[in-house]
Order: structure tokens, then sequence, then C-alpha cells
């Protein structure tokens, strides 16, 4: 059995945000982003909750799927530092993150083997941005990729650190470690190692009698 790690697609060419996404970037230094499902179930709403609230200097951009009833806008819609972006096309995602300062991974702690290793992290880890998320199984042996964090109240905290010392996570050389990391991963190179790993079977097999 062979583990095939997440691959991404890099865009050589992506799409210049509009000016009424551009909008949500001003008036603030900090921006926190979380792309994905907001109605997701398993998302820790109070979690995020909580750090939107404590940190009323980072505006926080929300970019993805909600509506009225879905508890995260529930919760968090009477709070002023937030952009809820809804669905949009996803030429757009890496130039959402290239504005981003810090983006956000979380999930309730009893799905966090569920969400072993959300797809979303790869684009995150292309943009080079830090990222601050609730235990992820993949990264768990890759130092430095991901802060991350058990529990609700590490996570808070591990966001507020994150925030007091952005010059230093989101510093060239560790962005660049982040970026190096997609790159090794895009689907056209696990494409090629799932190549070489049928090719090394195919040689490796014995015939049947």
């Amino acid at each position: 059995v062979y583990k095939i790690h997440h691959g991404v697609e890099i865009p050589e060419v992506t799409r210049a945000l509009p000016d009424n996404y551009i909008q949500y970037f001003k008036n603030t230094d900090i921006n926190a982003t979380y792309i994905g499902n907001l109605a997701m179930r398993y998302l820790d709403v109070e979690a995020l909750f909580q750090i939107i609230k404590l940190h009323p200097e980072v505006q926080f951009q929300f970019v993805g799927g909600y509506n009225s009833e879905t508890p995260l806008y529930v919760k968090c819609s009477g709070l002023d530092n937030i952009n809820w972006w809804g669905k949009v096309d996803s030429n757009y995602i890496i130039e959402i993150l290239k504005k981003s300062d810090v983006v956000l991974v979380s999930y309730m702690i009893e799905h966090y083997l569920d969400q072993a290793s959300p797809h979303k992290v790869m684009e995150y880890l292309a943009s080079g941005k830090v990222i601050v998320a609730t235990y992820t199984d993949e990264y768990k042996d890759k130092p430095g990729l991901l802060e991350m964090s058990k529990g609700k109240e590490e996570f808070i905290a591990t966001f507020k650190k994150v925030v007091n010392n952005l010059k230093t996570y989101n510093s060239e050389e560790n962005q660049k470690m982040r970026k190096i990391f997609a790159y090794e991963n895009t689907y056209e190179k696990k494409v090629d190692e799932i190549f070489k790993y049928l090719s090394q079977n195919k040689l490796n097999r014995i015939p049947h009698e």
C-alpha cells in the first residue's frame, strides 16, 4: 500500500479580484481568512466566535456557502469585524489568500480524525501564509507547516500568539517553506508519483504458477 498525499493545482495565471471583493480588505492591518463550506456541521463555531470577539483589530474573511440559519452566521453575525463573502469563483481563491495574513482551519475536537487532512490546507500552503489550525493528523510529523492546537482553548491561544508575531510567522523564510511543500505536491507530481509506484509494482510482481 502506498499513501499519496493531497495534491494541489497552482495556476500560472489568476483572476484579479473585482472591486466589490477588494473593499473587504480595506481599513484593516490584519486579515484572517477561512475558506470552505461555512455550513459544515464539523466547524467549531464557538472557537471561531471567541477569536473574532477577542480580536476586534483583525478583520475576518469568511469565504464559502452559508445562509441565515447557518450556525456560524447565527452565532457571529452580530460582530462587526467579519465579511461574509458567500460562494465565490474558485479562480479567485489564490488572490484572496495572497491578501490574507492568517488562514484558518477549525473543527470540533470530536471530529479531528474525521477531518484529518482537509484538502483546503494545500491551497493555504501554496499561498505561503501562516495557518492556524485545529489538530490535523496528516501534518503531525511536519512541524512548521501548520500552527496546530488540540482543543478550543489552545486554538484561541495559538491564534493570539500568531497575530502578535505575524512578522515571524510570515517571514520570507517561513512562507517559502510552505510554498515549497505545496509545489512538491502539485497534481502533476502526484500523477508522476502514482505511475512510479505502478511501475515498481509491475516490475516486482511474482507471476502466478
